[in-house]
């Protein structure tokens, strides 16, 4: 089986246009992984936020223990 000219130019063509897609969903890709590591990131920071204000709470309500405050 010999390939014509012709097919061989649509052959071309499409792989072209496979190489325009792949590069397309990598770029896609890559965006939505920078975006979900800055979500994680925003959510560490917050919760890190959160878990400092907790140990402070703690430590104040121990303090007041020692003291015997309670």
């Amino acid at each position: 089986m010999e390939i014509t000219e012709t097919q061989l130019a649509e052959l071309s063509s499409l792989h072209e246009k496979l190489k325009q897609a792949h590069a397309i969903l990598v770029a896609e890709v890559k965006r939505k992984d920078l975006e979900l590591k800055q979500l994680n990131e925003r959510y560490q920071r917050l919760n890190n936020t959160k878990i400092i204000k907790l140990m402070r709470k703690y430590w104040v309500l121990k303090k007041k223990r020692v003291k015997g405050i309670t």
